[in-house]
């Protein structure tokens, strides 16, 4: 889930937490901050209790998806946030990033290559992260972007109610700071891989579809599964925009050849930060939402 805050003047070291006058843009408790090397060592599990987690990594990433009663280390889909800036005083008139820090120089080695997802994609040069569980608190900035930005992952915790406790929740705010003198067009995409289903050492099942959801409010993305009710990947799983309508939407990504999916989303929301609709789903769907 995402919500959006106004921004106000904030003071920047690529080293620690950003800060609004010595507070938490949010309000949020940090209890300490990482930063370097550090960052990849570095993993807040963020879910209800009981309810499995999504890791909210030090560079900002999603990863350890363990959602299906058991241990899933390593599992990391290519789900992600993405950043588009554009206007006078931007490099090359636009910039699109991931909004995570950069990989270690060690992500990028293998025996088959990177095992990183979304390794070859543009990342912000400096990153710190702040936590105090159940917040995590990611700030990022580059040179390049003239726009600093700060993430922040949660799940609603209640010492003592375990109802309260127990939502299968991950709630993920962003705040954007234009740096620039001058207004510049900033566009958000959330993206979401459809993993339900997903049996350890086996490919996504075939028959997973996002239906898209609009209320008062909110725009959600509801994904479904065709497996066996009794399976224990059975289940929803839901990406929803917060208080402000989608500039679009899209409930599937294009079919295209090996890991051209993916350059099809990048181009497309590169050009003018709006998604169209494939003329032909992939297999497996990723829902996306844009705001901006």
């Amino acid at each position: 889930m995402i919500s959006r805050s106004p921004a106000s003047r904030w003071t920047r070291s690529p080293d620690v937490v950003l800060t609004d006058r010595g507070r938490h843009p949010w309000g949020w408790p940090t209890i300490t901050t990482y930063a370097a090397d550090h960052l990849r060592r570095v993993a807040l599990p963020v879910g209800g209790v009981g309810t499995g987690t999504i890791s909210f990594g030090g560079r900002g990433n999603l990863q350890d998806w363990e959602l299906f009663n058991r241990p899933a280390k390593g599992f990391t889909p290519d789900s992600f946030l993405a950043l588009r800036v554009a206007g006078d005083g931007v490099r090359d008139g636009v910039q699109t990033r991931v909004l995570e820090g950069v990989l270690p120089d060690t992500e990028f080695d293998g025996p088959l290559g990177s095992p990183s997802a979304l390794h070859g994609l543009p990342r912000f040069r400096h990153a710190s992260f702040a936590a105090a569980y159940p917040f995590g608190t990611v700030t990022l900035a580059d040179p390049d972007v003239p726009v600093d930005v700060t993430l922040g992952a949660f799940n609603p915790l209640v010492p003592g109610d375990a109802e309260a406790s127990g939502l299968p929740v991950v709630v993920v705010r962003i705040r954007l700071l234009n740096k620039a003198a001058h207004e510049i067009a900033v566009s958000l995409a959330a993206n979401v891989v459809n993993v339900l289903g997903r049996r350890p050492g086996s490919d996504l099942p075939d028959g997973n579809t996002f239906d898209v959801i609009r209320g008062a409010g909110r725009t959600t993305l509801l994904g479904r599964t065709t497996v066996d009710g009794t399976a224990e990947s059975w289940g929803t799983l839901a990406v929803a925009l917060l208080g402000v309508a989608p500039t679009s939407v899209r409930a599937a990504w294009a079919k295209r050849s090996w890991g051209d999916s993916l350059l099809d989303f990048w181009q497309d929301f590169s050009d003018d930060g709006l998604l169209d609709e494939p003329d032909l789903p992939a297999r497996v769907p990723t829902g996306s939402l844009t705001t901006g």
